[in-house]
């Protein structure tokens, strides 16, 4: 059976999600679905605030697929060639980099695009 929220309830998740709180927050909050809270703040028209500042990352993103991904520097570029020049393996490379095993395969096959297409 589902549990009634009051008007009291919806009016409090209403202010928390114009606070900024998730509203997975706020569903184990009131013990009640993650669906119910977005149900209630859509009819509701509650939105999360903008963010006031921008996010600074110590990486550049780029985004792939709708997804934000950690781009590859042009100092990771060298050092990626240079380990794999060295003879390590793409797991000791990722590991290295900080980095999954796939990326850096990946990124391993676009710079050797990258130099076949330049002619070098």
């Amino acid at each position: 059976m589902r549990r009634q929220l009051s008007g009291a309830e919806i009016d409090a998740m209403v202010a928390m999600r114009e606070r900024g709180m998730t509203y997975r927050a706020i569903a184990r909050e009131f013990g009640v679905s993650f669906g119910a809270v977005y149900f209630r703040c859509l009819q509701a028209g509650a939105e999360a605030p903008k963010p006031s500042r921008v996010q600074t990352r110590r990486y550049p993103v780029v985004m792939r697929h709708g997804r934000e991904v950690r781009a590859f520097t042009p100092d990771e570029d060298a050092e990626l060639s240079r380990l794999r020049l060295d003879g390590l393996g793409l797991t000791a490379i990722a590991r290295t980099l900080g980095r999954p095993r796939k990326s850096v395969e990946f990124r391993l096959l676009t710079l050797a695009r990258r130099d076949e297409r330049s002619g070098a």
